[in-house]
């Protein structure tokens, strides 16, 4: 049982680190996409 406990435990880790990263990701797409719209719409 504590085996299991602790094999659960690395895993929700890792996770965390793969929805971390995930998160940090979308918030740079977001800020590109913004700077880009920016460009754009200043283009135009």
């Amino acid at each position: 049982m504590r085996g299991e406990s602790q094999i659960w435990f690395k895993s929700y880790g890792v996770w965390k680190r793969v929805y971390d990263l995930l998160r940090k990701k979308q918030h740079e797409l977001h800020w590109t996409r913004m700077t880009w719209l920016k460009i754009f719409g200043t283009v135009r």
